[in-house]
This record gives structure tokens, sequence and C-alpha cells, in this order.
């Protein structure tokens, strides 16, 4: 394919004409295929200033409609056999609103459309298994970067001065940095705009729209369930009551650890113990690590039982019911202190422990539900123990999670 002389011709030419583009947008089986990211990344990097950006089939619509048809170098791949009827949609929506593109495709019954859609600005790839097409296009694509640089009076074997600078600046200029009290206030600030009204709390009460149109009783528990969790935890007077087992001596020590300059803890290590809960735990240790400046890590319930570093608190979780094998692998060989979020539970290492801090269950248990409630749970337990202490709110770190 590097000696097609055509295939070459073509590439020199596209790259003269989108040589003042800002921007290298791919539309690509994004979701399917991960050539459509590589072949972006190395206009960008060719280009050394103009973005590149890959957008699915799927997500298309929202650059359509808004994208100006002179500014940007739009490639359509469309090489991904599974998705052909997709991606000649997306052709035809930019023909419509008349924005060059540039169509590469595989030999197919649809070639005739593509190639009025494109204006002729299309190339056909040699069709291989659908697992090694990928492979074929990147070498394509890298030629056709490389005279896109060119292009764009680049030299060959020359790179950036300043490389990271040149590839990142426009993506950085968004970027502030404030210091602790600004960040504060911007949250304020931004609880301020977003505290639910009266009305929005009223309407969380009554079945929604979503409850009536639900095509079985799962579906429709599920967001009933997640209705009544949103109320609660918009109503300032009854969101945080619902975690058990919280008494002031587990407030006590918890407050110690978390928040304390002379706490004996080293390392909070939090230990899922399924899927759904390891996706929550990621999402609240990102929150956490903002607010709490022990250091962080996570780990599957078999590293945990394998080796725990003493000075650790281990925060273990579930958004099922656990199995009591598990919950006693984890804890078999530690004498570092524990707490337990989720459902309720019990174990030889659970019950009676003297390095259980507290037991922080909720008796619910309604499927794919658990993992909203467990993420609520999270984030109400180090809410709710700087209230039991200092017995009053921590007022932009409750906003910010309502």
């Amino acid at each position: 394919m590097l000696r097609d002389e055509n295939l070459k011709a073509v590439s020199e030419e596209l790259a003269r004409r989108y040589a003042d583009s800002p921007a290298a947008v791919v539309i690509d089986a994004h979701q399917s295929s991960g050539a459509g990211q590589e072949i972006a990344l190395k206009l960008e990097e060719n280009s050394w200033s103009a973005i590149g950006k890959t957008i699915d089939y799927s997500e298309a619509l929202p650059f359509i409609e808004n994208e100006s048809p002179t500014e940007s170098l739009v490639i359509v791949n469309a090489t991904c056999e599974r998705r052909l009827d997709e991606a000649v949609a997306i052709m035809e929506k930019l023909h419509h609103r008349r924005i060059e593109f540039l169509a590469v495709s595989l030999s197919h019954r649809q070639q005739e459309l593509m190639d009025r859609y494109s204006d002729g600005n299309s190339v056909y790839l040699k069709r291989l298994r659908e697992d090694l097409q990928p492979f074929v296009n990147l070498v394509v694509y890298y030629q056709f970067a490389f005279y896109f640089g060119l292009a764009r009076g680049r030299e060959i074997g020359v790179p950036p001065r300043n490389r990271a600078k040149s590839l990142t600046i426009s993506r950085s200029l968004k970027m502030n940095h404030h210091t602790p009290a600004e960040r504060v206030q911007l949250l304020n600030e931004a609880n301020q705009a977003s505290t639910p009204t009266e009305k929005v709390i009223e309407d969380a009460g009554e079945k929604s729209e979503w409850e009536d149109k639900a095509l079985n009783e799962t579906e429709r528990r599920y967001y009933r369930n997640m209705r009544r969790l949103a109320e609660s935890m918009a109503r300032p007077a009854t969101g945080f009551s619902r975690l058990e087992g919280l008494d002031a001596d587990a407030a006590e020590r918890l407050h110690g650890i978390l928040f304390s300059d002379a706490s004996d803890i080293e390392e909070l290590i939090l230990v899922p113990l399924d899927r759904s809960a390891e996706a929550a735990v990621r999402v609240v240790a990102d929150q956490w690590r903002a607010l709490i400046e022990l250091p962080f890590s996570v780990m599957s319930p078999w590293e945990a039982a394998a080796h725990v570093p003493d000075g650790a608190l281990l925060i273990i979780s579930s958004a099922a019911p656990p199995s009591v094998k598990i919950l006693d692998m984890v804890l078999a060989n530690t004498n570092d202190p524990f707490i337990w979020l989720g459902p309720e539970a019990s174990g030889a290492f659970l019950s009676g422990s003297d390095n259980c801090i507290g037991l922080f269950s909720d008796a619910t248990v309604s499927g794919f539900h658990n993992v909203d409630l467990l993420y609520c749970r999270m984030n109400e337990l180090p809410i709710r123990v700087w209230k039991q202490w200092h017995r009053i709110r921590p007022p932009w770190w409750e906003g910010m999670f309502r």
C-alpha cells in the first residue's frame, strides 16, 4: 500500500487542501475499535498544533449541527463492516450540512453513495479480517499524517521544540489553579446555584413518568428507588439519618482518623467485594482525596487477604449481600482497624472484633439500585462523622454532595 502512487497522490493533495485546519476530527466506530483515537493523535502529533479528536458515529450529530463547514479536517473512517450503515448515515448528514470530509472505507454495495456524499473525496482500502483491518487502516493514515505535517511546514525528522507544550497548549488554556480557599468559595457558589428548590423536592416525592413507562417491574422498581434516594438526599432534615451503626464512639474514632493531624493511621485502603462496589469506590476515592489528606488505595479482596500494610484503615464495602467466606478471608490475617459499608453482613471477624470500628449497614436490597445506594452512603459517612463530632454542618462539603 505504501507503494501505491495513486494513494500517495491523494494523501498529498488532501493534506495540502486541509493544511490550515485548526483541528482534525475523526468520526469512527470509536466504541468498537481504537483505530480512530490513534488516527486523531497521529494527525495532532505530526501537525504540532492541529488538535486531534475522535467521535463515535452515535455521538456525531451535535458536532455536525454546530461545526462550521470550513473549519476542521473531517475524516469519516468507515472500515468497521458491522457499522457501515451508521457511517453512511453520518456522511449523508455531513453532505446536507455542506461540511467537506474525507471518506475512508472498504469496497461495498454503498460505495456509490459514499462517493456522492463526499464529493469524490473517498479512499477505499483492501478488505481483510475484521481483527486485522485496523492495522491496514493505520498504515494509510500514518502516510496521510506524514504529508499533513509537511503541508503545515514541518520538516522531516524534526520534532517540536517543546513537544508537550505544542500538543497540549490549547487543551490547557482553560485550566485554572486555585488556592484551597478559592476552591471552597467556588464550591459554595456552585452549591448555592444548584440547591434543590422546594418544588423539586416535592416532585421527587411523586411517582415519575419513568416509573409509569417502565417496561417491566424490575425497571420500575429501579426508578422508584432512585427517586426515593434522591428525595432523601435533597431534604436537609432527613437526608443523612439512615446510615445505621454510627454511634458517638465510632464517630469520635473516625474523626481522629480522617480529620486529625495526630492520626495514627497512615493510609486508607478501600476493599470492594464486587464489581459494582468497585465502581462506586473508585469514584468516591477521587472525591475524598480532595477532602482528606491521607493517601488512598483500592485493593481486591484477594490482594487484601494476601497482605495489608500496618497502620492502615480498611474500608470494606459491597453493593450486594457479601459472602461470609470472602469477608472472613479478607480479615483473617490483619490486625488493622476496619469498617463495613453495605448491606447487612455477618461473619466470624465482623461480630465482636476489637478492630471493628463500625458496621454501617443498610437493610435495603433492591438489585441495580444498590450501587447508587452504596455511593450515597460512602459519601454520607465522612459528612456524618464531621457533623456528629463538631455539631455543625460542613457547609460546602454537604452542599456539594447534595
